[in-house]
């Protein structure tokens, strides 16, 4: 039961795409900036099984409340003279949401509240990201169109490899305690743009990591999806969360590297 209080619209972006070789048709674009808080919201799942060769039965968990921030693109193409003025449409997620949820009976579970949430977070990630998240989208077909211009509605290329290389990081959060060093953390980096990640190496016991992994490549498939930068602290059994953000649009980069250039 998703609950009664709707999501809400901060902000609508409306675009003409024109005719490009990965897009041979033109089309409208439509970005909405969503938040969703949910009240009322009921789900009950029961897991019964074994973790690190424990027994685990939880009959009595609930997921309270969500808080959901993304968004969210309706595509109109290919357009056309008569009546709807298009040939399908499409909807997707620029990147993956921004989910929080909370968990109600988890109170007598302490020791497994940890693994617990980090499933629930990756079933989430991975049932939108197969779904929504771009390269991925709902396509609902509104009148008959050629095949090819189907082909290109449901599997469009991208528009291109952004290179990342990732550098160094400063001041880090240490969330390892040790026994005769003080603290420190063992991080390595996620790099992500829509469906498309890639990882580093993990640097042991430091704080001020530094990177010679050379570049990687990331697909775009929109100039308005964001880049999104993770660290973790690597551990034997999970890894533990330190700090994200999401630095710019690539249109931001794309542009940046536009005014280097003629600066040059």
């Amino acid at each position: 039961d998703p609950g009664e209080r709707p999501p809400t619209f901060n902000g609508v972006r409306v675009y003409r795409k024109h005719k490009t070789a990965v897009q041979p048709f033109e089309g409208l674009q439509i970005d909405a900036d969503i938040t969703w808080k949910t009240e009322g919201f009921k789900c009950m799942p029961k897991i019964k099984g074994t973790l690190k060769g424990i027994e685990v039965n939880l009959q009595d968990l609930s997921v309270s409340a969500l808080e959901l921030d993304t968004t969210a693109s309706t595509v109109l193409a290919p357009l056309l003279a008569e009546e709807p003025c298009f040939g399908a449409a499409q909807v997707y997620f620029l990147d993956m949401p921004h989910l929080k949820m909370w968990i109600r009976g988890m109170e007598n579970h302490s020791w497994i509240k940890k693994y617990f949430m980090d499933m629930m977070r990756k079933m989430t990630t991975t049932l939108v990201t197969d779904s929504y998240v771009l390269p991925h989208r709902m396509v609902v077909k509104a009148r008959h169109i050629a095949l090819e211009t189907m082909i290109a509605v449901k599997s469009p290329l991208p528009i291109g490899l952004l290179e990342i290389e990732v550098c160094e990081a400063k001041n880090l959060l240490a969330l390892d305690l040790r026994p005769f060093g003080g603290s420190s953390s063992d991080p390595y980096v996620k790099v992500g743009i829509g469906e498309g990640e890639f990882k580093t190496s993990t640097r042991n016991k430091t704080v001020n990591p530094k990177w010679d992994d050379g570049p990687d490549y990331l697909p775009v498939y929109s100039l308005a999806q964001g880049v999104k930068v993770s660290v973790y602290d690597a551990d034997v059994m999970s890894s533990d969360f330190i700090g994200s953000m999401e630095i710019c649009t690539v249109y931001s980069l794309w542009k940046d590297m536009q005014e280097d250039a003629e600066s040059d």
